[in-house]
């Protein structure tokens, strides 16, 4: 019995280091598909440019939020919506679905308070969406090795989403990485 236990721990281990390498190596290679937005000279530019319809709109509520003077205002200005539909008054938060946003500005702002100003909101706000989606991905890994009962299961999972990559996710359209299903399907996953 000893055996099969330990056995199981090493599967179990293995597949979780898998899992994890899943997760990285798909962050790594978004990163390398967004690399050239660096080289814009202007960072505007570079937002503009990697922003598309919705995706800037959806940004826009972030950007707001992290930009208030105050978190109350921020937040009313998000409840209070006048410029969406003008000159109707509505509640973008839940209009518009604008909860991960939120979360995310108040992650910002609470490492801003804590003088933790590492990145820019923008880089923030980017590497938030990255790596999400790479864990993500380990999760597929790790629910992989675990439905078949072996532990390689992740590599040929990843493997397949590789080849896979422009089909099953945005990697192809650099202006996508902030749509509503690379929020969504990461958790679902995990």
């Amino acid at each position: 019995a000893w055996q099969s236990g330990h056995a199981s721990r090493f599967a179990a281990a293995v597949a979780i280091l898998i899992a994890i390498s899943v997760g990285v190596l798909h962050t790594a290679e978004n990163f390398v598909y967004l690399r050239h937005l660096l080289r814009v000279p202007d960072k505007g530019l570079a937002q503009a440019a990697s922003l598309q319809t919705e995706n800037a709109f959806y940004y826009s509520y972030y950007n707001e939020l992290v930009h208030a003077h105050s978190l109350r205002e921020g937040l009313s200005q998000i409840i209070w919506d006048k410029r969406s539909e003008y000159p109707d008054v509505l509640n973008a938060l839940r209009r518009f679905n604008v909860y991960q946003e939120v979360v995310l500005a108040l992650q910002y702002r609470f490492l801003q308070a804590c003088r933790l100003n590492f990145v820019d909101e923008w880089a923030f706000f980017r590497w938030h969406i990255l790596v999400l989606n790479g864990m993500g991905h380990a999760a597929l890994a790790m629910l992989s090795s675990e439905i078949s009962g072996n532990p390689m299961a992740g590599i040929a999972c990843f493997i397949v989403a590789f080849l896979n990559r422009f089909q099953i996710s945005r990697l192809g359209n650099y202006g996508s990485s902030n749509l509503r299903e690379l929020w969504g399907v990461p958790l679902l996953w995990m």
